[in-house]
């Protein structure tokens, strides 16, 4: 995708790696929401839980 390599290019290996640790705190917070959904889905329909 980009000609330059990304290791010898310091703020662009600084900026990708704040963006991925963003990437993966708005993952972390996605899977957070989905599993209390998925808990208010069990407590909202206990006779379909397991």
């Amino acid at each position: 995708m980009f000609s330059v390599d990304i290791n010898t290019c310091p703020p662009y290996n600084w900026a990708s790696g704040h963006f991925n640790a963003f990437l993966e705190s708005k993952l972390q917070g996605s899977k957070l929401i989905n599993r209390s959904l998925n808990a208010m889905r069990l407590y909202n329909h206990p006779a379909t839980s397991n």
